[in-house]
């Protein structure tokens, strides 16, 4: 049940840092255009975090967390 718990917790923390970094892309996102935007990456490049240099450190590392939950 801990476990679980971590896991969603890092889930939620990655996903937080991923909106930002949308949002950093383009300031003019909106809010749901972002959160668009982080379901069609998600979905369509789940490698891509480990191998961008361009990815900002604080969101590889909460891909990092998640990934060494599973």
């Amino acid at each position: 049940m801990l476990r679980e718990l971590s896991l969603i917790k890092n889930l939620i923390l990655f996903v937080i840092e991923l909106l930002n970094f949308m949002r950093s892309l383009d300031p003019k996102l909106t809010r749901e255009q972002a959160i668009l935007m982080t379901c069609m990456y998600l979905k369509a490049t789940p490698g891509f975090f480990a191998a961008n240099s361009e990815i900002p450190e604080s969101l590889k590392e909460a891909a990092r967390k998640l990934t060494s939950e599973r």
